[in-house]
């Protein structure tokens, strides 16, 4: 996925679910949402921007009902270091 098709990805979003990307970015996994935010995290999961919360397993409980994916993280925008225009981070 190169830099257009990742800036493609997030225009193509609505502005409530570029939002909930950051919250999730910002905030980490949402642990509770609102009766009107479930439309927005079903329509991220159909996209495949976000991810449900794994089965627990022995010993790794975690936190969390909804988790930005890979694919979530990599088109989130991210502020350039020495100012100018926004740019879309690369995966690791």
């Amino acid at each position: 996925m190169d830099g257009r098709e990742r800036l493609a990805l997030w225009r193509a979003l609505t502005p409530g679910q570029r939002a909930m990307l950051c919250r999730l970015d910002r905030d980490g996994p949402l642990l509770t949402l609102k009766p009107w935010e479930m439309r927005t995290i079903r329509s991220l999961l159909e996209r495949g921007l976000v991810r449900p919360r794994p089965p627990s397993r022995v010993g790794r409980e975690t936190a969390g009902l909804w988790h930005l994916s890979a694919r979530g993280l990599r088109i989130l925008p991210r502020p350039p270091a020495g100012g100018g225009t926004a740019e879309v981070r690369d995966s690791p």
